[in-house]
């Protein structure tokens, strides 16, 4: 469903007068529902206490290979948006490419960092998978 949401101060906000501000898929029925409905789940505590287990499943498993490997130099965190300092600096395509010889997709911030933002709903054995087979890349790296 195309849908997108804006963020913003109010300072800024002012300055978008009706109609000033709109998109292609703007107001679209069945993708309205469909958020309404996304928003009604996130909002539940359970789904949050959920997101929060899930970062701290990852960012454990994270450590563990970066502890095996000596991977990387920090890990950050908030929520299940992930970045990962390489110790070695500039080769984070190199280690992205492995990453995805072994059917794990990530994504680069810069030339040293690596990023992994899964779904919010991901099932742990998907994380636990995934941290597999960063595992087998980094073997390789």
């Amino acid at each position: 469903m195309p849908i997108g949401a804006t963020l913003t101060k109010n300072k800024f906000a002012e300055a978008l007068t009706v109609g000033s501000h709109g998109s292609t898929f703007g107001g679209n029925p069945l993708a309205c529902a469909v958020a309404i409905r996304v928003l009604d789940l996130v909002k539940q505590d359970s789904f949050l206490d959920a997101v929060k287990a899930k970062e701290e499943l990852l960012k454990q498993g994270l450590e563990e290979i970066s502890n095996k490997h000596q991977a990387f130099s920090q890990i950050r965190s908030n929520g299940l948006w992930f970045g990962c300092d390489l110790n070695q600096k500039d080769k984070v395509n190199s280690l992205l490419d492995l990453c995805y010889e072994e059917g794990l997709i990530g994504i680069s911030a810069g030339t040293s960092t690596l990023r992994f933002a899964p779904a919010l709903n991901i099932p742990d054995s998907d994380i636990q998978e995934g941290l597999f087979r960063l595992d087998k890349a980094l073997k390789r790296f």
